[in-house]
């Protein structure tokens, strides 16, 4: 019946939408249009009617799930499925009065229970005015509330920190419910805060700083009033050659090589860095501006001398490769951090990477938690306490998190922290 329903949703704007898109469907079924055993559409397609995101889709019919008002059917012609709720409701109750030996089973079998059915037609009725209560009250959870946290596209390495952030800050705080929500990334992240359509955004701090002077990128919109929760994941990208590459041991050695150099912020990122060590990327080097996947393969085909590789690359050629990490000289470093705050340090430990047997120094690009600077002290409190208290349950899901610490998730980069955090911070001996 999934085709014949096509069109009976309304598309969904602003924030909290999985909440939105859960209260539809449940009027549907109470009113009577979707009925036991009807299959909704296809993910895709009801993302397409709401005029939602795919995870937002997926939040509402987990929701749905748990409350019983369908069924996920895994496999090949699976889906969403209408359940009988009304019926199931029912049988529940009297399984539930048998298991505690309030009837017998022959009162079960012949159904003479006058004083049992009224009993189960009131809690049925009291079941279904709570529900319909619920849905024109407009909140699914009344006692628990809805936070929706920005973080990029699929498979971008900002949702990949951000969803386990948002799954154990549930396990802690069952008063709050936080969705990850795929975005563009850190500039749309920002807007949105600053629109207040979501609540928490994971970001680039390079990003935040632009937003809160409203420069570059935020110059036409105007600043954004956002603060910081924790500090998240460092975010070091590292300046990576071959071993036989024998006269590149300074990044200052790039000078006339081919370089690649990548796209986007990373791009940025390495042109910023190349021009702290007195290296035009225009005039100095052959620079290859290639998606950031693409830079490894380059390097190990010999097709760059040196190339601006995350960790998770770097560590992907030296599956086949011998390479050499070329570290940055503290001297520089310090410089750089010092007039670019939004940058910290971060160093890999020796046989981080296979074969580099030493340590290596690299810039901290960054990633933080932020919230608009209005929000309540008390729930940004909870949040970062959540957050820094359940480090082990986020890198439980997501091993790179095991480089979190306390200390860490309370350091400053950049920009400021908001004073729920602050007072979280010092309550905790990580500020003083």
């Amino acid at each position: 019946m999934s085709s014949e329903l096509k069109g009976v949703f309304t598309p969904i704007k602003g924030s909290r939408t999985f909440e939105e898109v859960s209260n539809q469907i449940k009027k549907l079924i109470f009113d009577g249009v979707f009925k036991p055993g009807d299959k909704l559409l296809p993910e895709t397609e009801l993302a397409q009617q709401f005029n939602v995101g795919r995870q937002s889709i997926r939040e509402a019919l987990r929701i749905l799930e748990l409350s019983g008002f369908i069924t996920i059917q895994k496999g090949g012609g699976g889906g969403a499925v209408i359940e009988d709720t009304i019926s199931n409701t029912i049988s529940k109750l009297f399984l539930d009065a048998f298991q505690l030996e309030k009837i017998t089973i022959e009162e079960l079998k012949e159904a003479k229970m006058r004083k049992i059915l009224l009993i189960g037609f009131g809690i049925l009725i009291c079941s279904l005015f709570l529900q319909s209560t619920i849905l024109h009250s407009g909140n699914a959870y009344a006692e628990v509330k809805q936070l929706s946290m920005g973080t990029a596209t699929v498979g971008g390495f900002f949702y990949n920190v951000g969803a386990p952030v948002a799954q154990c800050i549930n396990k802690a705080l069952p008063e709050y419910n936080v969705t990850a929500e795929f975005t563009e990334g850190s500039v749309e992240n920002l807007r949105l805060i600053q629109k207040k359509k979501i609540q928490l955004a994971v970001i680039s701090p390079m990003i935040g700083h632009f937003a809160r002077e409203g420069s570059r990128m935020f110059k036409k919109g105007g600043a954004v009033e956002m603060r910081v929760v924790v500090r998240l994941l460092p975010n070091g990208n590292i300046w990576s050659t071959l071993k036989s590459n024998k006269d590149i041991k300074t990044i200052r050695d790039i000078k006339g090589h081919k370089v690649g150099v990548g796209t986007g912020g990373i791009g940025v990122m390495a042109r910023m860095q190349l021009a702290a060590h007195g290296i035009d990327y225009k005039k100095d080097i052959k620079p290859f501006f290639s998606p950031t996947g693409e830079l490894a393969t380059l390097l190990k085909d010999g097709k760059v001398d040196v190339s601006f590789l995350t960790e998770g690359l770097a560590k992907m050629v030296t599956a086949t490769h011998e390479i050499r990490i070329i570290s940055w000289q503290e001297k520089d470093r310090e410089a750089y951090v010092t007039k670019h705050p939004y940058f910290g340090k971060f160093s890999y430990r020796p046989n981080h990477f296979k074969g580099v047997n030493y340590e290596t120094q690299t810039v901290d690009n960054g990633i933080q938690l932020v919230t608009h600077a209005d929000t309540p002290d008390e729930e940004v409190y909870k949040i970062a306490k959540a957050v820094i208290e359940n480090i082990a349950c986020i890198s439980k899901i997501f091993a790179p998190a095991k480089a979190l610490s306390p200390e860490w998730c309370a350091s400053k980069l950049g920009n400021p922290f908001h004073p729920g955090s602050i007072k979280y911070f010092k309550d905790a001996g990580l500020m003083k």
